[in-house]
């Protein structure tokens, strides 16, 4: 602020030095040093006496300087409370002083120039009052969080139950007073620690498919409105309370930003997931949770012991970052992040392991990891960028690319085989999956195939190629590579109408319903190979059921199946309609395996294996009648008419772009296509629901993606 510019000024325009006054002799006023003083070399002697003058000023100038007195003021005693509230910083003269700490320990050398993370943990008072506003009964509350522990937390390290409780106990005992703002600045819960709460409330609710009709009267009075998506109000507190901009990221800061990536999933909000699965990757990478750990040296066995239970935790949960970005990345067709090669910390079920009694399974968290390792090398293996050689003769044409494609492929699917689904696989083949507690094994079943369709589903498209002709040298490997994924994306199928009709099934997941469309897809796709699959109108009436109980993927799955049917009835050669109308309750009969039958050793559950020598319903009807002419002419594609041929080369490529992310608008009619070539502009968010779907507005709950 500029100084005020006085009205007038009393008294003289300036005053003798104290030289010149003791003189008695007429003084210049001239400063540093007068001119007396300056003629006998006595400038150092020549001081002026201070003395106050009256000035005037404006009356408005005088209550900006007054105004500024009391904001920096107010602003000090802040910056006090903020360094009280940390208690182990020292004093310093800088109270914003951020210390750098080595397992725990405060380094000599502070960083002046950071701000604490206090400064990011500090909850405005509204939100708070927010947060008391949301926050439900304690046995709801528990009931939610118990549904997400017995689940994905044994699969996925996203809730360590040692520090949970006490988290929830603090959280209620805050809450509980009358007057927040009274509460010392000590005593308040971080910011984080209430996004990482909220956020699992929301993920219980999703997971258990909360609606005002299931919910307590006491929240749904306090909610006071219907069609509302399960959880979303939580995710919104614990989104607001999330913050990057923390030094120190802690085990449960990561967490959140897994759990909120995983509610963001079922909401279809791509890129917004992709960075909350970011700040996970990157957080953890920083925190060096991807090496080996060296134990500090000269600890007593209490503070060793808390290093290896640290240790397991960290492990624990960097496992669960890899296997879950990579799967997220491939579903993208994007890179992953990182590498398992850049890893050399232990892997989940490897010594140094240590058992922190919460009941997660490091066995099938280490299944996962060995199947995202695939599915990374896959991934960039056949959808990453076309090969580039330095040399100057080197012409990368499009014969080569299809012919090096068709190799990778094959060569992908068999190493899979071999270095997967035997030695890791077959260890779970004998499991019945149904009456297993959770879904662990279900779930690793569900990303094979996903990841089996990946490799696969581009050699539908290249057998319809009239220039594949030269490349398909080996056409009974690419005939047997499509029986092989076809087998499996029923299984898949199998596997998600089991899960319906024993209660298992995540009816707003995500995962679940992009399964099931995959599936589904690649087997409407593989119909020009001869497969014929029986319970397509089983598939198409369960993703039905879940875009009915408003699953948001499964609401523009069945948009694009509106896009298939339209293909299909351009191919009149093709007899082959999906049933939009169908109900899953005419296929499927609900059972609800109860408490009474898992402790009697599951006697009255039936035995289900994807894996096991039951009947698929995949049937094939064609074979190779030589290897000298091509499959195309083989299918009797030659012999439909030229509108016919075009549909199909068009169908089969929409149906492969849907899973193809290229940072565009994700959209019914496939991620690669412009404004100008899409059948429609409208965003199909903002579309009318599915045909026989309900009331839930997709478009009130995903704004501003």
């Amino acid at each position: 602020m500029d100084k005020p510019k006085p009205l007038k000024v009393f008294g003289r325009s300036h005053y003798a030095c104290t030289r010149c006054k003791l003189s008695k002799i007429k003084c210049s006023g001239e400063k540093p040093a007068c001119a007396n003083c300056k003629a006998v070399n006595k400038e150092n002697q020549c001081v002026y006496p201070s003395r106050d003058r009256k000035i005037v000023i404006m009356e408005s100038d005088l209550n900006k300087l007054h105004e500024k007195v009391k904001m920096l003021e107010e602003l000090v005693k802040c910056q006090a409370a903020y360094t009280d509230q940390q208690g182990q910083l020292p004093r310093s003269n800088s109270p914003l002083v951020q210390h750098r700490t080595i397992s725990g320990q405060l380094m000599a050398a502070p960083e002046s120039y950071l701000l604490p993370d206090a400064e990011n943990d500090r909850v405005p008072l509204k939100v708070l009052l927010l947060c008391r506003h949301q926050l439900p009964d304690q046995s709801y509350t528990w009931q939610l969080l118990n549904a997400v522990s017995s689940t994905y937390s044994r699969e996925f390290y996203i809730i360590d139950l040692e520090a949970l409780h006490p988290l929830v106990s603090r959280i209620y005992a805050f809450f509980s007073v009358p007057k927040l703002e009274s509460v010392p600045p000590h005593e308040h819960i971080p910011a984080i620690s209430l996004s990482y709460f909220f956020g699992l409330l929301a993920f219980g609710e999703q997971m258990k498919n909360m609606t005002l009709d299931s919910l307590p009267p006491s929240i749904a009075a306090a909610t006071g409105e219907g069609h509302r998506f399960p959880g979303i109000d939580y995710y919104s507190t614990a989104a607001r309370l999330f913050s990057l901009t923390h030094e120190d990221t802690s085990v449960q800061f990561i967490q959140s930003s897994l759990i909120l990536g995983l509610y963001g999933c079922n909401l279809n909000r791509y890129n917004t997931v992709n960075n909350y699965f970011g700040v996970a990757v990157r957080s953890a990478v920083a925190n060096g949770y991807h090496r080996q750990m060296a134990p500090p040296r000269q600890l007593t066995p209490e503070q060793r012991h808390s290093h290896h239970v640290f240790e397991e935790k960290t492990k624990r949960l960097w496992w669960s970052i890899f296997v879950i970005d990579v799967v997220w990345a491939a579903k993208m067709n994007m890179p992953a992040y990182i590498d398992y090669t850049d890893t050399d910390v232990a892997l989940p079920n490897e010594s140094p392991l240590m058992d922190l009694h919460d009941n997660f399974n490091t066995e099938i968290l280490e299944a996962n990891v060995h199947l995202a390792k695939f599915i990374a090398k896959y991934n960039r293996l056949i959808y990453g960028p076309s090969i580039r050689t330095f040399s100057i003769n080197y012409i990368n044409t499009e014969q080569f690319n299809q012919k090096l494609l068709i190799k990778n492929v094959i060569n992908s699917l068999n190493d899979l085989q071999m270095s997967f689904e035997v030695p890791t696989l077959s260890h779970y083949k004998h499991v019945n999956i149904i009456s297993s507690p959770d879904r662990n094994v279900a779930n690793l079943f569900l990303r094979y195939g996903q990841m089996t369709i990946l490799i696969t589903k581009p050699l539908l498209s290249l057998i319809l190629n009239k220039g594949t002709r030269s490349s398909m040298s080996e056409p009974e490997k690419v005939m047997d590579a499509i029986a092989k994924v076809s087998t499996t994306a029923a299984r898949s199928v199998e596997t998600l109408l089991k899960l319906y009709e024993y209660n298992k099934l995540f009816v707003l997941g995500f995962w679940d319903s992009q399964h099931l469309l995959s599936a589904l897809l690649l087997l409407v796709m593989a119909t020009v190979a001869g497969v014929h699959y029986e319970n397509l109108n089983k598939a198409t009436a369960l993703l039905k059921y879940m875009a009915d109980n408003s699953n948001i993927n499964a609401a523009n799955a069945m948009q694009k199946l509106v896009q298939v049917n339209h293909f299909l009835s351009r191919i009149p050669e093709m007899n082959l309609r999906l049933d939009l109308e169908s109900d899953i309750t005419h296929f499927v009969t609900k059972k609800s395996p109860s408490i009474t039958d898992q402790k009697n050793g599951n006697d009255h559950i039936e035995f289900f294996n994807p894996f096991s020598d039951m009947k698929s319903g995949v049937s094939f009807v064609s074979s190779i009648k030589s290897p000298h002419i091509p499959l195309y002419e083989q299918f009797g594609f030659h012999n439909m008419s030229p509108t016919s041929q075009e549909a199909l080369f068009d169908m089969i490529a929409t149906l492969q772009s849907w899973d193809n992310f290229r940072g565009l608008p994700i959209h019914v009619y496939g991620t690669g296509a412009t404004a100008e070539s899409e059948p429609c502009s409208q965003h199909p968010q903002q579309q009318s629901s599915a045909p026989g779907s309900s009331n839930f507005k997709i478009g009130s709950i995903i704004q501003g993606e």
